[in-house]
């Protein structure tokens, strides 16, 4: 699909604004499970933002899906070397949909009918995330959230 990545900008992640707006949708529409359920918030964290943002890009560029990166480094160890070590417990959600106008909501409601990914967004120990997404050369959005409690 090489027509849409060419529409989309110069890498197959997109221009920025497409992937901050999807990214900001998740980090919304995530937040809304923990405050129903009466916990707070989860903030976003510049670190974790970025470390989920290039996880996803590097899933998007290099043809691949899974926790672990290329290199076989899980998200303890990437943010580790980002020099992040102010936490007690990590997690980590991650997602391809199709690319479309709703492929954000769609991979909220699809982590929260998963009760793996669902443990994760209402875990009450975390307390800051970070959200990135990247469209493939398919088309297809690839999804990472990184959780935290320090």
């Amino acid at each position: 699909m090489a027509g849409r990545s060419a529409e989309l900008g110069a890498t197959p992640a997109g221009p920025a604004s497409i992937r901050r707006h999807a990214e900001e949708t998740v980090w919304l529409e995530i937040n809304r499970f923990p405050q129903a359920q009466g916990l707070k918030p989860l903030v976003l964290r510049a670190q974790l933002q970025q470390a989920a943002r290039e996880h996803s890009l590097s899933m998007a560029r290099y043809g691949y899906f899974g926790h672990k990166d290329m290199h076989g480094r899980t998200v303890r160890e990437r943010l580790l070397e980002r020099a992040v070590t102010d936490w007690r417990e990590l997690g980590e959600n991650i997602a391809k949909e199709l690319g479309s106008a709703t492929a954000a909501l769609q991979v909220c409601q699809n982590w929260m009918n998963s009760p793996g990914h669902r443990r994760n967004i209402i875990r009450p120990a975390y307390s800051e995330t970070g959200v990135g997404a990247a469209m493939d050369s398919d088309g297809n959005i690839l999804f990472t959230q990184v959780f935290m409690a320090r």
